[in-house]
């Protein structure tokens, strides 16, 4: 009998084998393996922004997208040429699709890579936009026709599966570094920017915001032709001043933002040690901010409320010195920067010249007619000039629809199309303090801010007529011509008024400490429809303005202390006598101007920084002698300045008929 056989159930013919096929599919489990370890580790580097968006820093995507790591996703034919194109290419790309999760494969990420490699497609055309209707849409005639060539790889059909989480996922990997070559920086809305934290409070402004923010370590490079660094691996603390939105008449955000922009990507060029730097300007979809370096100590009238001058010492004196002198440099660079126009070559005398030069100075000290610190106190001992005001008529509404396109940082254009620059808001709140414990522990290094406001600034003086209750506004710093016409174009002397108004603060600071201050700044008492300030009046009805009683009684008190009185003379004294003779002074040249017969007119930038020079040349030449010049030995102690029990403008003063034209109509194409 024949036995017949029949197969088992359920078992088919064995499979031959095929080592090639073997040999694929486990490259490509190994290939999957390393894309899920990699992305393990893109999550892992990913941080968090302020706004709880994610981003990786920019320092590791190179660590990330590394050969080694890019060779084994990519091992394959021909992947040398492709591991070289994505490392010198497309490293964004590639991570961005390794996120991507399991949506993609493999194999199709290798695929993808090869077509961006014959396309062209580099990190270069990151952010994809959005809006792309043709993205994975395998059909070419559907290609939206203005975008870029190398975007074509994008109609792979292979695209269509992953479109959503690669537009999510290329954000997260391509947050903007900021470089100090490069200002302006236009980015778009869903852009993750690299702020790891904000500061708890912010300082709010009319026109802005201003706060703390920690950037990125790796999202700032500075410039290493001029010595900029950044201590690896430490968070860089800037602040970041966020422009509002209002709804005001005549009022543009983006305009607004752009005439600060503008000013501050050249007043950046002059890198003083003095000026602030910005650092970025930012247009982040429809917000608009800008970014500056951060200063550690607040400003200088922070500074003037948490410090205690019980320790008064002559170092410190010194401090104030070197930092007043260097404020002055500041400033006389923003307002030389063109001396070759009218302007320029009306800033007669020192200013004109190198300090190196033998250079005459006059001394500091006081003019005709002279004040004697030793009579009694009142305001008819200052013999100032008035100037006649011309107010404009028209309102505040229609005073802020003409200016809205003047920026007031650049004081004049000549034919050349130069500019010189002014500031136009210097007050205690604009000058930052930077702590420098390795040279000036105390006082560190004092920097001008807020260089480049442009509509702020003329909506601000617009608004000078309010009634405030407020115990120093921005109007208590402006210098009296600020009323002549607030059509007209302001002096670069204006600044020197306000750098008037600081260095007397200062000097009560120092003698007197924030309670000092305090009281100073308690004498002005608000009244309705008032535009008087704690430094000069205004009499509309005369169109004359002259100096404050209160200001005059304060310099005249100070004066008389034990410290100012010294018949050795005095540091501080001598800056007394330089913001009572030379930058408290009302009257302004013109053209025709000349110093003399009995006419004082307001210092220049250059005088300024030439006396305060030689005040603190004295100071050291002193302290090289073992001299008192700084301050008494012992230190004297001082009582606080009586009130001024409401000093008010005399008859007397008006009846002085030292009157001077305003800076109208002549004076406005001579503007110094």
């Amino acid at each position: 009998m024949f036995k017949v056989l029949f197969p088992r159930r359920g078992k088919g013919k064995r499979r031959q084998a095929d080592p090639e096929k073997d040999r694929q599919d486990d490259l490509e489990k190994h290939r999957q393996d390393e894309v899920r370890k990699l992305r393990e580790e893109i999550q892992d580097s990913i941080r968090n922004s302020y706004d709880d968006k994610r981003f990786l820093p920019a320092g590791q995507i190179d660590k990330l997208a590394d050969v080694n790591r890019i060779s084994a996703v990519l091992s394959g034919p021909a992947s040398d040429e492709l591991v070289t194109f994505v490392l010198e290419n497309a490293r964004k790309i590639f991570l961005a699709l390794v996120l991507c999760g399991d949506s993609i494969s493999a194999n199709d990420l290798a695929s993808i890579m090869r077509a961006c490699q014959a396309r062209g497609m580099s990190d270069k055309e990151l952010p994809v936009p959005r809006g792309l209707s043709c993205l994975g849409c395998g059909d070419s005639d559907r290609c939206n026709p203005g975008h870029n060539q190398p975007l074509e790889v994008l109609h792979d059909g292979r695209w269509k599966s992953i479109k959503f989480r690669f537009l999510d996922d290329q954000r997260t990997i391509n947050p903007p570094v900021f470089r100090d070559a490069e200002f302006v920086y236009e980015l778009t809305a869903d852009c993750v920017l690299p702020f790891t934290s904000t500061g708890p409070s912010e300082r709010h402004g009319h026109f802005s915001t201003v706060s703390e923010a920690i950037l990125h370590q790796d999202h700032y490079v500075p410039d290493a032709r001029h010595g900029g660094q950044v201590e690896s691996r430490k968070p860089i603390r800037v602040a970041w001043k966020k422009m509002k939105h209002l709804d005001e008449p005549g009022y543009d955000v983006e305009k607004a933002w752009k005439h600060e922009v503008s000013a501050l990507r050249d007043i950046r060029s002059l890198r003083h040690k003095h000026l602030i730097r910005p650092l970025a300007a930012i247009k982040h979809g429809r917000e608009h901010s800008i970014m500056f370096e951060w200063a550690d100590g607040g400003s200088l009238r922070d500074f003037w409320k948490k410090i205690d001058t019980e320790a008064l010492t002559a170092d410190r004196v010194m401090c104030v010195l070197e930092q007043l002198h260097g404020l002055a440099g500041a400033l006389a660079e923003l307002h030389n920067t063109n001396n070759r126009t009218k302007t320029g070559l009306a800033t007669r005398g020192t200013s004109l010249l190198p300090l190196g030069r033998s250079v005459p100075i006059s001394p500091v000290r006081p003019v005709t007619p002279p004040l004697d610190a030793r009579k009694p106190a009142g305001p008819a001992l200052l013999q100032v000039p008035y100037i006649h005001v011309q107010r404009d008529s028209s309102d505040d509404e229609s005073r802020m629809g003409s200016d809205i396109d003047r920026s007031y940082a650049s004081d004049e254009t000549d034919l050349d199309g130069e500019v010189h620059w002014r500031h136009g808001d210097l007050k205690p709140d604009n000058i930052l303090q930077f702590r420098d414990p390795s040279a000036n522990g105390w006082l560190g290094t004092l920097k001008i801010a807020d260089l480049g406001l442009a509509k702020q600034h003329i909506l601000q003086t617009s608004r000078r007529y309010e009634q405030t209750q407020q115990r120093y506004t921005t109007s208590q710093y402006e210098a009296p011509e600020a009323m002549a016409n607030l059509h007209a174009p302001r002096s670069r002397r204006y600044d020197i008024w306000s750098m008037g108004c600081v260095i007397f603060e200062f000097v009560i600071f120092l003698l007197y400490g924030p309670r000092g201050l305090d009281a100073f700044y308690d004498e002005r008492k608000p009244r309705p429809n008032s535009t008087d300030t704690l430094y000069f009046n205004l009499d509309i009805d005369q169109d004359m303005a002259d100096l404050s009683g209160i200001a005059s009684y304060w310099i005249i008190q100070t004066l008389k202390n034990p410290e100012c009185s010294r018949k050795e003379g005095s540091a501080i004294a001598d800056l007394v006598f330089l913001v009572r003779d030379r930058l408290l002074v009302v009257g302004l040249p013109d053209e025709s101007s000349a110093q003399g017969q009995g006419v004082q007119y307001r210092a220049d930038a250059g005088e300024l920084q030439a006396r305060l020079g030689k005040i603190w040349k004295t100071a050291r030449d002193s302290e090289a002698r073992k001299e008192n010049y700084l301050l008494a030995k012992p230190v004297v102690a001082l009582s606080p300045i009586p009130r001024s029990s409401g000093l008010q403008e005399t008859a007397t003063r008006r009846e002085t008929g030292r009157h001077l034209r305003a800076p109208g109509q002549a004076q406005r194409q001579n503007h110094v």
